[in-house]
């Protein structure tokens, strides 16, 4: 039945027709190794967020959900969720850069049977804690800890990167054929507030996100590294 007879009958019926989507929903996105998405939110405290991703390979460190990574301790460094390959974890950045000594979840299982997963992270001065869900477990597994140091900031979060040395210089992309499920951000650390939406989608021929909140598309912000979808994945 096409789609103008269904709309007659629904019209015939008493019935209001649906309102067409702007956007193709997808169930993900796939980066080429240089993709990343800018939401527009500020990488500062609190923040709490939620992703879903898949990374193709463990080849590298990177960065899922990242504003600034100095390398050492600094009151800009904020990220909310990181992967570290030598030992198959994630963790976040709050004024120091937390790491394979710190006790981060693991997701080992996700990445030697090539599956997705979930993290969730919290991040407030004096409390910030980071979990994660992978496919072979119902409960997450979470670490956390207590830095009070001040972490303020103007560089925005970064989706599949960070900024590395400059508000326009970024890296710590996912390496090519990773891929990106939902993001969600929040301006609390109680997962309360949601201030972007991210739905993977097509949208006037380009893959990205689109944010539900600000009912607006995301796409890759380097223009010459556009995401893929499903189908060219």
């Amino acid at each position: 039945m096409d789609a103008l007879l269904r709309r007659r009958q629904m019209m015939m019926a008493g019935g209001t027709p649906p309102t067409p989507l702007p956007y193709t929903p997808v169930e993900y996105i796939v980066t080429d190794g240089n993709c990343y998405i800018l939401p527009g939110k500020v990488a500062t405290p609190p923040r709490s967020s939620e992703i879903k991703v898949q990374l193709a390979d463990n080849s590298k460190n990177c960065s899922f959900l990242g504003g600034w990574v100095k390398g050492s301790a600094d009151s800009k460094n904020f990220a909310l969720a990181r992967y570290l390959n030598t030992t198959k974890t994630v963790a976040f950045t709050y004024y120091a850069i937390y790491g394979e000594s710190d006790g981060m979840p693991s997701v080992e299982y996700s990445i030697d049977n090539n599956k997705p997963f979930i993290v969730k992270s919290s991040l407030k001065n004096g409390a910030q804690s980071i979990s994660v869900k992978q496919e072979n477990s119902e409960s997450w597994t979470t670490a956390s800890k207590t830095n009070k140091n001040t972490v303020s900031s103007t560089y925005n979060l970064v989706i599949f990167g960070y900024y590395s040395g400059t508000q326009s210089a970024y890296g710590a992309f996912p390496p090519n054929g990773s891929r990106l499920y939902y993001c969600k951000i929040y301006n609390d650390e109680t997962f309360t507030n949601l201030v972007f939406d991210g739905i993977p989608c097509l949208y006037n021929g380009e893959y990205g996100l689109w944010d539900k909140v600000s009912d607006s598309f995301k796409g890759s912000a380097d223009s010459e590294h556009p995401f893929s979808g499903p189908s060219n994945s």
